[in-house]
């Protein structure tokens, strides 16, 4: 079986607790139809492999801590992979450095699959929206044919008040909520870090969208 990984605060560090607006939920429809057909189905997976050199379907990570003294990013919130492979933080409602490992079944990535792709993520028409000096928060999507990266100061919300803008942040939302929903119960600490970039992950250029 699997379970539920804790819901997702999106916050800047040092900051007031923030309220969710309406825009940042993710779309209900598409989580209802993914916890319905994971509650009626077996979960049974293969045992967790080291951290595949393919590109991952998703990825959530922080590619910058901005302008500090004392930087510690990168940092993995979530991936998966095509063959099942799930790497996470111990705690995803932050970032930290403490990774686990396990392995989902391959209808579960399919069902994941076919939620990304309802997400709305491909549709968007800015992808890129940052601030001077601040952390660079990621997403990456590479499914059904289709890809994305997106760009995000993750939970700060000043300049993202067109309709466009909120949208991008309703996808980066339900993307995050998606990526984490499959947390595999046989996870284990994992031997390798967070400590490279990979190249492959961007899948489009860091160019501020209007």
């Amino acid at each position: 079986m699997s379970r539920e990984c804790p819901p997702l605060a999106l916050a800047v560090p040092g900051a007031e607790p923030m309220t969710t607006p309406r825009y940042m939920k993710p779309a209900p429809l598409v989580l209802l139809v993914w916890a319905i057909s994971s509650a009626v189905a077996g979960d049974t997976a293969p045992a967790p492999k080291p951290m595949p050199k393919a590109r991952p379907i998703v990825a959530v990570w922080r590619d910058s801590d901005g302008f500090v003294s004392n930087p510690q990013a990168p940092y993995l919130r979530v991936a998966v992979w095509e063959d099942g492979t799930v790497l996470f933080g111990k705690d995803p409602a932050k970032w930290g450095h403490e990774l686990q490992t396990g392995r989902i079944a391959a209808y579960r990535v399919a069902r994941l699959k076919a939620a990304l792709a309802d997400s709305g993520v491909f549709a968007l028409k800015g992808h890129c929206y940052l601030g001077p000096d601040l952390p660079v928060d990621c997403i990456m999507v590479d499914a059904g044919g289709k890809q994305q990266t997106l760009y995000w100061v993750e939970g700060v919300t000043e300049w993202m008040t067109t309709p466009g803008r909120k949208e991008f942040v309703r996808a980066w939302t339900t993307v995050n909520h998606l990526a984490l929903l499959p947390c595999p119960d046989d996870a284990k600490l994992a031997e390798e870090g967070f400590v490279g970039r990979p190249a492959s992950w961007y899948l489009k250029e860091k160019i501020q969208s209007e």
